[in-house]
């Protein structure tokens, strides 16, 4: 179904961006330096292109010495040793966490071993004990396949003296906290009422829909699996026709979607609550092939740049963000930070924002910003 609701216009900087901006030009005007700029307007402030442009034009401290005063210097001149667990490197939503974690942790003093988790349990698991085993470990952050499958090793280097960041899925049991740090994660209730609420509103409020999630059993799928039920009750016209878990395999996601595609003549929304390849070559490329792409409302998870992409070029109709960018930068800062003693208040859950992609306008400006290094949405 077209996925080119409200507008084709070009995103600009957002009232507040420029806002943010007129104000660092202002300050550099006064000759205040990049680091009085930053401890005075935070660095969440300051985020954005036009600010950053902005920023640049300071003198008199370098990027290091920003860093430093932000509280990434190194502990005792040494940097902070971190281990970085992934689900699996062929996810490209993985690859977006351990590109921003690399990118934030440089500037905080931290140096990151990256372990692919291969997308497998087991391979997660043995990777997981190996490097774990090999030498000691100021920060681990952990992005587990399974709940409960890594909370043997997790709970060995806690009591070694680790500082363990859980993201986006439960190391241990759902809901049980083994020691971490914080857990980086969203309302995951919210992101599956919010995408299909806004597919099921497109389709006219009625009609048939299949759902199709991640891992079965996992915190962030049974929550999203929450909200997907809950937006179905406020659309009793709206009948559930399968329910499904892909493992976020693109060719698990594409035999359901042959299937499903076969079986039912009618299928008015796809949400789909996997990783976005599996999406596109699940849910789109069967409609597609089958020549009913214009019948079907398509909602996919995480709108990296190719699901932002696919929103500009009306393949599907929605996607809603999942910040692997923010997972990997909240994991290095918070980490850095509590290590080198400049925040050691650090909550046991720190909330990410979500947000539904659900026109042009929105895919431009959500795309743009992850676009040339910039790992900032």
């Amino acid at each position: 179904m077209d996925g080119s609701v409200g507008g084709t216009g070009s995103a600009g900087p957002s009232d507040f961006e420029l806002e943010r901006r007129d104000q660092v030009d202002y300050l550099v005007s006064k000759g205040m330096s990049r680091r009085g700029i930053l401890r005075r307007m935070g660095i969440t402030a300051v985020l954005t292109p036009p600010v950053l442009a902005a920023l640049s034009a300071c003198t008199g401290d370098s990027e290091s010495d920003v860093a430093t005063k932000l509280g990434g210097s190194a502990v005792d001149g040494k940097k902070i040793k971190m281990l970085e667990v992934s689900f699996g490197d062929v996810i490209p939503w993985c690859v977006q966490i351990t590109d921003s974690m690399r990118f934030w942790g440089e500037m905080f003093g931290v140096e990151l071993t990256h372990v692919d988790g291969g997308a497998s349990p087991d391979v997660q698991i043995k990777a997981f004990e190996e490097a774990a085993n090999r030498q000691d470990w100021d920060l681990i952050a952990v992005t587990p396949i399974q709940p409960n499958s890594l909370a043997t090793t997790a709970r060995q280097q806690i009591d070694a003296g680790a500082q363990v960041l859980q993201l986006a899925v439960d190391i241990g049991k759902p809901g049980e906290d083994i020691g971490y740090l914080t857990f980086i994660q969203q309302d995951y209730e919210e992101v599956g009422y919010s995408l299909a609420s806004d597919l099921f509103t497109k389709a006219g409020g009625s009609g048939t829909c299949i759902v199709t999630q991640g891992v079965a059993g996992a915190s962030n799928v049974t929550g999203r699996s929450k909200g997907v039920h809950r937006a179905l009750e406020q659309f009793p016209d709206m009948e559930l026709l399968e329910e499904a878990f892909t493992d976020y395999s693109d060719a698990e996601s594409k035999r359901l979607w042959d299937s499903y595609v076969q079986k039912y003549p009618d299928i008015s929304c796809a949400v789909e609550l996997t990783a976005g390849t599996a999406a596109l070559n699940g849910a789109v490329a069967a409609l597609t092939a089958a020549g009913r792409e214009k019948d079907t409302f398509v909602g996919t998870n995480n709108a990296e740049d190719f699901a932002c992409q696919a929103v500009i070029d009306g393949k599907i109709s929605a996607t809603i963000r999942h910040s692997s960018n923010l997972l990997g930068m909240w994991a290095a800062v918070i980490g850095a930070q509590y290590i080198n003693g400049t925040n050691t208040d650090v909550p046991k859950d720190s909330w990410m924002p979500s947000q539904l992609v659900s026109n042009v306008t929105q895919a431009q400006s959500m795309l743009a910003l992850q676009q040339n290094g910039l790992n900032l949405v």
